[in-house]
């Protein structure tokens, strides 16, 4: 998975339906005698008896650890475009930039830039974009006053045209059933009434379980609503800590910097998740720097109040506490997995 922190149901969906991307990961030198094991390779994919069993609907190629394609190599992906076209499998290469070696290579024989192929420069870009149309695809096959768009990081263009022809496709069939059994499912079912951070909170924590509805009422008035413009910085890495936050709307970006000599990593929130949260339950220095990427609405538990519903409900504040601690435990194991296998 992306980097990107999502509601769990979205992240159970994406979980789900991501058996349609087959990810191929490549090094060396890409020449005539070695491009024929990766094309054959590709071929039993979407032919042999595995297409059945898993149809893709999204191949990732990673180049970043390839220094070169030679003439053959770059005509070899022409033909995988080909091959994939009919069955609308789109390409998405990353790893490299389009003014690379690389990149000049593909440029070259006209596979960038043709029809249904990507190009993005990070691993996790690529695998951010993909996990994008696929809720996309989901939420504009229903009606749009039961499920209403979600807000998107990244690029924004992951309009992937889910032919209305396939629609009963297999791969169109699974994405359906695997929406109908995550995102449709609502763990606590709430009045539209309510207000919020009420509704927010719902959203953020209910599936991690532990907490009723009654519970989540209590807690609302310890939470102060902000409304933030795009642009500002929430905290800077090595800050002192003043809380933690829930988005409501908009997009936080984090950027963590594990040390000088080594590459940031980025991290996306977006509406139903936590920023901030391990920092602000320990009140240890904040270990990443967070941006407004898109004007957001936050609700802020500051340590002031944490620490007033730590007197006033001990036992609700332990429970939250758990919570909390379950969520940050999935969203830094998604972390600590894209550096691990980053190259």
């Amino acid at each position: 998975m992306s980097t990107v922190r999502r509601p769990g149901i979205q992240r159970s969906y994406i979980r789900e339906v991501s058996k349609q991307t087959s990810i191929l990961r490549l090094q060396g030198f890409l020449f005539f005698g070695t491009i024929a094991s990766v094309e054959r390779t590709i071929r039993e994919a979407i032919e042999g008896p595995g297409w059945q069993r898993n149809p893709v609907r999204f191949l990732v190629v990673d180049l970043s650890l390839v220094a070169g394609v030679d003439m053959s190599s770059a005509e070899a992906f022409v033909r995988v475009q080909r091959m994939l076209a009919p069955k609308y499998i789109t390409l998405v290469f990353c790893g490299f930039g389009p003014d690379s070696a690389v990149g000049r290579s593909l440029r070259s024989v006209g596979v960038l830039g043709g029809e249904r192929v990507e190009l993005f420069s990070t691993f996790n870009d690529a695998m951010e974009w993909t996990e994008n149309a696929y809720l996309r695809a989901w939420f504009r096959s229903q009606k749009a006053e039961t499920s209403p768009m979600v807000a998107l990081p990244g690029r924004q263009d992951a309009d992937i045209a889910f032919q209305r022809s396939l629609a009963s496709s297999p791969r169109r069939s699974h994405l359906d059933d695997a929406g109908n059994r995550t995102i449709a499912h609502s763990t606590i079912p709430h009045p539209p009434d309510e207000e919020e951070p009420y509704n927010t909170l719902i959203k953020t924590l209910s599936s991690y379980g532990q907490l009723d509805g009654d519970q989540f009422r209590r807690l609302s008035p310890y939470f102060t609503r902000l409304a933030v413009p795009e642009g500002l910085v929430l905290f800077r890495q090595n800050d002192p800590s003043d809380g933690l936050y829930i988005v409501e709307s908009g997009i936080l970006r984090a950027v963590y910097q594990f040390s000088e000599h080594t590459p940031s990593i980025e991290e996306s929130m977006v509406p139903g998740t936590l920023a901030g949260e391990l920092t602000g339950l320990s009140s240890m220095p904040r270990n990443a720097t967070v941006t407004v990427e898109r004007a957001a609405v936050l609700w802020k538990l500051g340590i002031g109040s944490l620490k007033k519903l730590e007197e006033d409900d001990p036992v609700l504040a332990t429970a939250f506490t758990r919570v909390l601690l379950k969520e940050a435990k999935i969203d830094y194991d998604i972390l600590l997995s894209a550096l691990a296998t980053r190259q």
